[in-house]
This record gives C-alpha cells, structure tokens and sequence, in this order.
C-alpha cells in the first residue's frame, strides 16, 4: 500500500494534490466494501467505508486525524471534534489525539448514494494543531463509482406470479395497479411510486406480497422525488425532494399471507384514507420495518385496524409519521415495537400511540397488551371484553381514553388480567403526564375529571353504580 506525504492547496473550490514523497509510517488504511482498489455500485447498493491505523513507529504520538470525503457535492468530512459523530460539509480536522493501533472501524453504512465518483480518504499528521501539515502528513484513498440502478417501469397489473429482482428500482407508472398474483420482492430492491401515474398499490383476486429484505439490503417503498434511495429517478435535480404524502398505499384488501420483514415505508399516506400500508381484511406479518415521514392522521401510517386474527407486528421502527399505528382486537401486540428514532431520540410521531379506534368487533379472545413506549388509545364509547375472554396489560402499560370512550368487563375484574401490574394506568387522552404529549397539543389541554366515562363492571359484583375506582383510574367520570 502506497503511503504518501500530501499536499492540498485548496483555492476557488479547486484541490491540487502532490504525492511524491514516500513516507514510511504511520500506515493508514482505508476501505470501500472491504476493497482497497476502486469499486463501482449502483445507487440501491450499500456502501461501507471501514478505516484502521498502524502507527508504526509514531505510537503514541500527537496527532491529527483525518477522514474526509471528495463527492460530486463538494467535500464532506467525519466529525467527531465536533461533537456530532456524524459527516458533515466542508474539510476539517476529524479528531485529535494520540497515534495508536486502530483496528476497522466502520465511518459509513449507507445505501442510495446519488450517481457519481467519491474518493474517500483516511490520513494523519503527526502536528496536532488542527491544519494539515504537509510534511508529516500520511494517508490512504479508495474511489467508489455510483452507477444508477436498472429502473423499471411497471405500465400493467401483475397477473402471474413475479420476481422482481433486489439490483432494481421499480417504478409504478400504473393507475389502479393490481398484484393478482404472488409477487416476490428481493433484498434491495426499491420500489418508487409516481404521484399521478401510479401512487398506490392493491392486492386482487390470489394476490399476496412476500417482500422478505435483509437487515444489509431492506426493500424500500418510497416517492418518486426521493433521491437519497436509488437516485435521482425523475431526473430533475434537486428541483424536488419527498414529503409526507408524496404517494397513497398499499392495501392487501382482504388477501392473506402477505409478509413484509426488513422493508421502508417513506412519504406515503396521501389520499383520504392517508395510510401507507392498509391490511385490510388480512392477515399479514410486518416485521423488521421502518415507517416514516409518513401521514397517518386519520388510520395511521400502519393501519391494522381492519386486519385478521393472526397478524404479527413486531420489531418494527416508527418515527416522523402522524399517527403511527392503529389495530384492532384481533391480535397481540407485544413490546417489540419501537416509537421513536433511534439516531435522534426526539424525533417521535406527532401523536405517539397505538390508537384502536372504531374497532369492528369487541375483545372476544384472550389478548395481550404489552408495548411500554407508548400509550394504547382507546375511541369506544362501549369496548366489551366478552364473557369468557380477557385483555391481559403487562407492566408500565398505559391506555388513554378519548372522550366519551368507556370499557366494559362482562366477567368483572376477572377479564382485565394485571389490571393493577407495576405502572399500569387508565387515563384521559389528555393527560401528558403519563407517555407524553399523546394528543400533540402541547399545553392547549390538561386532563380533567370527567374527561371519560369509566371502567364497567357488567357482573354488578361491586355497589351501583358498577363503575371501578381503582386507584390508577386517572380522570374518568366516577
């Protein structure tokens, strides 16, 4: 590996390079996907960039560090001096401090990279001062061509069953888009909706989805203004860029067996029915998911209100949508779901809950509540847990009721199983107190006695009017 003492002279935006002088140590070390010679990807490929150091004999020695990128949008570099840990615009020093082994870390993991040549450059200077030092300056370089990705366009309904490849981009240009067939989508494929030619997708007749990613190549559904997955595919710069909306939906319309795992929903929820993803009359699995940027205000960006018995959602990432998720009681929900982005924790949703609202039947089986991070909403003037059924509530769960929302326990306190468990709450939309600003209206409302109706006990084992008082029942009406 070369290692080389650089000269960078940067003036009106141009850099003049000088390589020479051959320096013997330290050895830094660069690579793009493990490779030290260049490599090209297409722009729905993941790109990761690792460093590692061997100080030589400099171990030990002050220094600065450098990791920086020279990319068809001028230069980025990685800054931890900063703070932000994070690649931001411009060419500054990445840390300071001594010289010593460095096993490979990894600085990028990225995938949608737009087209283009990107050198990446790891290097040191032995003068810990914050400029480059010509003289004892030494460094590494890996190029990485971004090609665009096959695109294809989707005119007509799928009527027979189809794969549609992970080294794609498949764009919807079809009004009323019918999969009538089983459609396999592979790891990284990407799949972008126009907004007027085709912005949403619905299952017919023996339709069903397998879109089965990876945690390395998820299958990404997004608009067709995102540039930053799988290029600039409308071909118009940056004249445009994604927003909540840009797209409708897909909605598997009462076809069963549809599994989403490791897949990207961004900027869909257009339309009335403002869902990204609709399980309408179905039973599906989404796993592994993320949902975000999505709207959702009215049925959620996941909308499972009208979904079968047997529905899985679990280990899915929710942030930056509307409302996130709505369910019915026909299935578990489990404490696997996360609300908030990971990457910056205040990034949530605008009202942070899973809502059940109007739910087509009462709780009839015996189901199970577990998620932690946010509130169950309750909109149900009359939701009955049946004779014979039961709700069981984990620890630290809490449900808010809307106004004029009540619930009904036909077998008495029998039916609500850990009804008193460790920080388990019954309260008001209103109340902030408990998993935050639910109803997004910061300091507009505060709960209120009375802002429900209560919790019922139809077996009248308690004194009229059969309404329990239990401590953790927080503004009802009794």
């Amino acid at each position: 590996m070369k290692k080389i003492i650089v000269v960078l002279l940067i003036f009106s935006g141009a850099v003049f390079m000088f390589d020479n002088i051959v320096l013997a140590d330290p050895f830094p070390d660069i690579k793009a996907n493990n490779s030290n010679v260049p490599i090209t990807i297409t722009t729905n490929d993941p790109l990761s960039i690792t460093v590692e150091l061997n100080p030589g004999s400099y171990g030990g020695d002050a220094a600065d560090w450098w990791v920086a990128a020279h990319t068809p949008f001028g230069w980025y570099y990685y800054d931890i001096v900063g703070g932000s840990w994070s690649w931001i615009p411009g060419l500054f020093v990445t840390y300071q401090g001594s010289l010593f082994n460095l096993t490979p870390i990894e600085m990028l993991n990225i995938s949608g990279l737009p087209t283009g040549s990107y050198t990446f450059y790891f290097g040191v200077d032995t003068v810990m001062n914050g400029s480059l030092d010509f003289g004892q300056f030494s460094h590494d370089s890996v190029n990485v061509n971004v090609t665009p990705g096959n695109i294809v366009e989707i005119t007509q309904n799928i009527d027979v069953n189809t794969t549609w490849e992970g080294t794609n981009i498949y764009v919807i240009k079809a009004w009323d888009f019918y999969v009538n067939a089983t459609l396999v989508i592979e790891p990284g494929a990407i799949i972008k909706f126009h907004p007027t030619e085709g912005p949403y997708l619905v299952l017919g007749e023996s339709g069903t989805i397998v879109a089965n990613g990876t945690e390395d190549q998820p299958i990404i559904f997004t608009s067709y203004k995102d540039d930053a997955h799988g290029g600039d595919t409308n071909g118009d710069g940056i004249a445009t860029s994604p927003a909540a909306g840009d797209w409708l939906n897909i909605n598997t319309n009462g076809l069963q067996g549809s599994v989403f795992n490791y897949c990207k929903f961004y900027y869909g929820g257009g339309g009335s029915s403002d869902n990204t993803l609709d399980l309408f009359d179905s039973r599906a699995t989404v796993t592994n998911s993320i949902f975000a940027h999505n709207k959702g205000n009215q049925y959620g960006a996941l909308d499972a209100s009208h979904a079968r018995s047997g529905t899985v959602i679990t280990g899915n990432l929710f942030y930056d949508n509307e409302k996130p998720l709505h369910i019915n009681v026909t299935f578990d929900v489990d404490d696997s779901n996360v609300f908030h982005n990971p990457n910056n924790t205040s990034e949530k949703n605008t009202n942070n809950g899973i809502f059940l609202w109007y739910p087509d039947d009462d709780i009839s089986s015996h189901i199970t509540w577990q998620e932690t991070e946010v509130p169950f909403v309750i909109d149900d003037n009359d939701l009955w847990i049946d004779y014979g059924a039961s709700l069981t509530l984990g620890n630290n769960v809490v449900l808010k009721f809307m106004p004029g929302s009540a619930m009904v326990l036909a077998d008495g306190v029998s039916s609500l199983v850990n009804y008193n468990g460790s920080d388990v709450y019954f309260t008001s939309y209103k109340d902030d107190t408990l998993k935050g600003d639910t109803n997004a209206d910061g300091s507009a409302t505060s709960a209120a006695n009375g802002d429900w109706i209560g919790i019922f006990d139809n077996s009248l084992a308690i004194p009229s009017p059969y309404y329990f008082t239990w401590s953790n029942i927080l503004y009802d009406s009794y």
